[in-house]
């Protein structure tokens, strides 16, 4: 296709995307210093018309992407002086496995995990990839919001395709939370069923527009603590690929 083809079809998926975040875009919670988001810039896909930023800022929050250097160097008060914090997804970019790409957020695991008792939704999903299918971006933006709306702060964490071939593979990232396990999506990766439909980070979704994406899920959750609670799984064998817990209030 030459530059002029590739030049248009960008402009309709930016297009596109940009509906779908108008349709959801909603006013950031009115909390004390709430309006605050901070990203892990490694995991930031830079090869798509839009990533978590971009969709965060065009619903009116105030957002702040942090290097690696950055990121290692902030402290729990730091991190809480967020609403939310997103680790997202880097278009699959990164090899399956890599240990690079989380380092520097596994190195400082209890720090920034200290801050979270706001709501968290952990996602086997690489949505930014996909950021052209129905479903996609409407995922994304309602996974920033849920994150957001409690009064403490939140995470929105995409696994994308971290895990990659594995299976059973112990999660050390969310330690801090409880044990966590899994890997490589059993059964069909395409076929999604929202076992939550009344939860707020599905709404407008179905399990329709969760699927189809040409491999919608890379990851899935194998256990988790209980106080998390599976919002969406595959049809074929319910595996958990997204998992949510609501804010402690403490």
């Amino acid at each position: 296709m030459n530059m002029e083809g590739n030049m248009k079809l960008r402009a309709i998926a930016v297009a596109a995307a940009v509906a779908v975040t108008t349709a959801l875009m909603v006013a950031p919670p009115a909390h004390a210093g709430a309006d605050r988001i901070l990203v892990y810039g490694p995991s930031l896909t830079n090869d798509k018309p839009l990533n978590e930023a971009d969709l965060a800022r065009n619903m009116g929050y105030d957002v702040r992407v942090a290097s690696a250097e950055r990121w290692a160097s902030l402290t729990t008060d730091d991190f809480a002086g967020y609403q939310a914090i997103i680790v997202g997804d880097p278009n699959c970019g990164y090899a399956y496995g890599d240990e690079d790409y989380l380092a520097p957020v596994l190195a400082n695991r209890d720090t920034w995990s200290a801050a979270v008792n706001g709501p968290i939704i952990l996602a086997g999903l690489d949505p930014m990839y996909h950021q052209r299918k129905i479903g996609a971006v409407a995922f994304t933006n309602n996974a920033i919001i849920y994150a957001a709306s409690g009064s403490s702060t939140g995470l929105y964490f995409s696994l994308s395709c971290y895990f990659g071939d594995t299976g059973g593979t112990t999660m050390k990232v969310f330690k801090y939370f409880g044990d966590f396990s899994g890997g490589y999506v059993h059964g069909n990766c395409d076929a999604l069923r929202i076992s939550r439909p009344d939860h707020p980070s599905m709404a407008g979704l179905t399990s329709d527009s969760l699927s189809n994406w040409h491999c919608s899920s890379h990851e899935q959750f194998d256990t988790y603590p209980g106080d998390f609670v599976k919002v969406v799984g595959t049809r074929s064998t319910h595996s958990a690929i997204v998992i949510v817990r609501d804010e402690v209030l403490v």
